[in-house]
């Protein structure tokens, strides 16, 4: 049997009380933390190398001398493994259908690297809902973060994660490489809250203006049906004109796929919410996000 399998299963039975035996001796009791420290030590260098070379507050302990500080180090590397086995899984894991799949049922902050990329992996919000891992790269609920931002900024992204937020326009056009599913839900006081299903939709990269693709020929929903209308559309932000009727992001204080048609469009995102002709002028609550079969 291997050295370490031999030392783990000693180590689980002199453990297994979840503190030290009072009958074992300070020597000995120092000498097994010792070893459980090594063995921590070094199953986080051999799963994750380049967690431990380049994020370099994971080092090689010292040998313990003192009782208290031997616990507090075998606690802190167990927490390091544990983040390292996290860090290990984001970087294998493409969106948030895959975490569903593996059986994640808890909606928070995840980290993933779509297919076919060479970025490192990056934070999402995951909502785990109806059957699925949806990945959100909008959300809007109180008017805390401005959405009337240059070009730059949707580029990249901005807000927080726990709260207001676009994920950013190069993450969307890596999400959609598959044209997967997109949902958005929306909110005003005056009306029950509304959905809209899309089975088809896409983002372009930044060198195509990051133009938007939606199919609404299978769309499911309580929203009326307006976002195909934009079909086609450039992005566009105050600094960067790609289409629309006039200054339409600067009008109207927010980054989005202008059209000409219907001033600039049947579906805004506007400086004080989300606009959706036929369902309300303002919206004070919006989730954009997306998921595949």
């Amino acid at each position: 049997m291997h050295l370490l399998t031999v030392l783990a299963a000693l180590l689980s039975v002199v453990f297994a009380s979840g503190s030290l035996l009072d009958n074992v001796s300070l020597e000995q009791q120092l000498f097994v933390l010792d070893q459980k420290i090594n063995i921590l030590y070094n199953s986080i260098k051999s799963q994750c190398p380049t967690y431990v070379d380049k994020r370099s507050y994971v080092s090689k302990p010292s040998k313990p001398v003192d009782i208290t500080v031997a616990n507090e180090v075998y606690k802190k590397l167990n927490q390091k493994l544990i983040d390292c086995k996290r860090w290990i899984e984001g970087k294998q894991v493409k969106d948030c259908q895959e975490y569903y799949d593996k059986g994640e049922r808890n909606s928070g902050v995840y980290k993933i690297r779509p297919s076919n990329t060479t970025i490192h992996e990056f934070s999402i919000w995951c909502d785990f809902f109806d059957g699925h891992g949806w990945t959100v790269f909008q959300r809007r609920e109180n008017g805390s973060v401005s959405f009337d931002m240059p070009w730059y900024a949707y580029k990249k992204g901005f807000g927080n994660l726990d709260g207001e937020y676009w994920l950013g326009n190069d993450k969307l056009h890596l999400l959609t490489q598959t044209n997967p599913i997109l949902n958005i839900y929306l909110e005003v006081p005056e009306k029950a809250p509304a959905y809209g299903t899309w089975q088809e939709f896409y983002v372009g990269d930044e060198l195509d203006k990051y133009k938007l693709s939606v199919n609404g020929a299978e769309y499911n929903g309580t929203l009326p049906e307006d976002l195909s209308h934009h079909d086609g559309a450039y992005f566009s932000t105050f600094d960067r004109f790609n289409g629309g009727w006039g200054d339409c992001a600067g009008f109207y204080g927010g980054g989005w796929w202008y059209i000409d048609a219907n001033y600039c469009g049947y579906v805004h995102n506007s400086y004080s919410g989300m606009l959706w002709t036929g369902y309300a002028p303002r919206t004070t609550a919006s989730i954009m996000r997306v998921t595949r079969d």
